[in-house]
């Protein structure tokens, strides 16, 4: 398990920190409630934890595009990429 700390403040001034249990795919803040890792990385920018930077990337590969059950699995994330061919592999996924 991995607890991360951003660096920056967010609105309120605070510190947030996530907690990552990448085996269980389970990422909580620190009320324990669930994150959403891509969300994590876009607003904090997690760098440097091998396990996260893996998953963060792994549907940027091309052959995770040629899998559709991995596309549904991570469609909302694949969605925010906002590329053409990352959406056009989930609509193709989805049929």
């Amino acid at each position: 398990m991995y607890v991360v700390q951003s660096k920056h403040p967010d609105e309120t001034g605070k510190h947030r920190k996530f907690q990552m249990h990448f085996e269980s795919d389970q990422h909580m803040d620190e009320e324990d409630s669930p994150v959403d890792l891509h969300h994590l990385s876009k607003k904090y920018g997690l760098h440097g934890v091998p396990e996260f930077e893996h998953k963060h990337v792994a549907f940027m590969k091309p052959e995770n595009l040629k899998k559709p059950e991995y596309l549904l699995k991570h469609q909302e994330a694949i969605a925010a990429t906002g590329k053409h061919e990352h959406i056009d592999a989930l609509l193709d996924a989805a049929k």
